[in-house]
């Protein structure tokens, strides 16, 4: 301790007044070298910190603490060494000077350190639109600043369900969102020293589940055709689509938004029994299971999640079949099921589905046309035959559902003749009527399928002369029927059709 100065005191109560000497410290001397590191990591965005480390001058009195300026700024600390400054802003340069204290006093300042450079987590980036493919999202930002340490990585994260993508620069791809789920996405961004603050949440986005019809061409002009074609529900746009089915007199239907199976088929003495499913995830067409037995032109209704049913039809031996296969859709695996009534052993009838409750089998061909209606009830798997019948006895009719409220039967050929007509039987009370307008021509042999809520297509078929390659809608809502600009891809009939619809058919 170095000592400058004595003060004279007298002691009062002393006899003569004694005298003391008290000392006083002395103030310290600047101190002699200071040296700064910055302190990046996990330090927010223009709040960096710097460690500074001081020397004390050997001469001078002893510092008890020190207090450290920046430059820029003024920004300062205070303790003993190293004394921490914080609040530094990213990305800039400083210097530090600091000055010692003890009890008497503050020394002059020091000489400036050598610069440090301050880094922190980079800045939280600014969101933009977020915009949806299917189940993939695609979240687009605006980068911030660095925080004075290159950006490595930006981190979209989905809210609810906290999915996320990565990408080293805009937009980012978040996959794997649920079909009805609404979801914001927030962006961050990684640095050496971590991870910023997230952006502002992304406008809100809802995957809906893809709706899309099949058809598997059955028969041209020229023998059997090999394709099929794919209709898209959003925009009433068709496009191949790989694998089909080499017969025809095929039958479609669905589990929907899980697969879509052909069933059945014409080769020799009309004898198809093999079942093919196509898996809605990646259109990809396999060989499943076989019917109980080889038949074609049979009626076909399902219920979503649990059966199809493959009802009626042309076999051989035998003729005219009445029996109802039933595929469990969780398994993929075929039985019997009750036959039709001995009256409805048939070819070609119309299968309509109200998923959840029942299917419907509406005419079709037993040595004559036919207009009864027969119903299968799903919890029951039972079959009886309603009390409403179509306006006229018919066979290879097309079939539209609307599950939930009605069915629409094209009244294809009516003793005898081709018709353009259209039966609607509405599943509350199932009762039937006949719609104002149908078709805008009588086709033969389509494939259908249907957009609950929406519409229903007819793809495909024969009219009185050639096969087509023309598509029908009725729109459900006003029962109209239209002819839309696009077709399947070649002229075709007698093939299967079915939907993934995203709900129940």
């Amino acid at each position: 301790m170095s000592i400058r100065r004595a003060q004279d005191e007298r002691i009062e109560g002393t006899p003569d007044g004694l005298n003391a000497v008290s000392e006083i410290v002395d103030i310290p001397d600047a101190p002699t070298a200071i040296s700064a590191s910055n302190v990046g990591t996990s330090r927010a965005y223009n709040n960096g910190a710097a460690t500074i480390t001081i020397t004390a001058n050997t001469t001078g009195g002893t510092p008890s603490s020190y207090t450290v300026t920046s430059t820029p700024g003024s920004y300062t600390g205070s303790g003993t060494s190293p004394v921490t400054v914080t609040g530094l802003q990213s990305a800039t340069s400083y210097t530090f000077a600091a000055v010692a204290t003890n009890s008497t006093g503050t020394s002059a300042s020091s000489e400036a350190s050598s610069s440090i450079t301050a880094t922190t987590v980079p800045q939280a980036p600014t969101i933009g639109t977020a915009t949806l493919s299917t189940t993939t999202a695609s979240v687009p930002f605006t980068a911030g600043a660095t925080g004075g340490a290159a950006v490595s990585t930006f981190t979209a994260t989905s809210s609810p369900g906290s999915l996320t993508g990565t990408s080293a620069s805009s937009p980012i791809s978040v996959t794997g969102l649920s079909y009805g789920t609404a979801y914001t996405f927030t962006v961050t961004a990684t640095n050496a020293n971590g991870t910023s603050a997230a952006s502002s949440a992304s406008n809100s986005l809802t995957p809906i589940e893809p709706k899309f019809g099949y058809s598997n061409h059955g028969t041209s002009a020229n023998g059997t055709v090999n394709s099929a074609s794919k209709l898209d529900y959003s925009n009433d746009t068709t496009s191949g689509v790989t694998g089909h089915v080499t017969s025809a007199a095929t039958e479609g239907y669905a589990d929907s938004g899980t697969a879509g199976y052909l069933t059945g088929g014409s080769g020799a003495f009309f004898v198809g029994s093999t079942v093919y499913k196509r898996n809605f995830s990646n259109d990809a067409l396999s060989t499943t299971t076989s019917l109980s037995r080889g038949l074609a032109e049979a009626a076909t209704v399902a219920n979503r999640g649990q059966h199809g049913y493959i009802a009626g039809g042309s076999q051989y031996p035998g003729g005219y079949s009445s029996f109802v296969n039933r595929m469990a859709f969780p398994t993929d695996t075929m039985s019997s099921s009750t036959a039709l009534p001995a009256t409805r052993g048939f070819l070609g009838g119309a299968g309509m589905s109200n998923s959840g409750t029942a299917g419907y089998i509406a005419g079709g061909y037993n040595a004559g046309a036919l207009s009864s209606i027969a119903k299968i009830t799903f919890s029951t798997h039972g079959v009886s035959v309603i009390s409403a019948t179509l306006s006229a006895g018919l066979y290879s009719a097309a079939q539209l559902s609307n599950s939930g409220t009605a069915g629409y039967v094209q009244m294809n050929i009516v003793s005898g003749y081709f018709n353009t007509g259209i039966n609607k039987l509405a599943f509350s009370n199932e009762t039937r009527s006949s719609l104002a307008n149908g078709f805008p021509t009588s086709i033969r042999y389509p494939s259908v399928a249907s957009n609950k809520g929406v519409a229903g297509y007819t793809m495909g078929g024969r009219d009185t002369s050639s096969y087509t390659s023309s598509i029908h809608k009725l729109a459900f809502s006003s029962e109209t029927s239209s002819t839309i600009s696009a077709g399947i891809s070649v002229a075709a009939g007698r093939g299967g059709g079915y939907s993934n619809e995203g709900s129940s058919l």
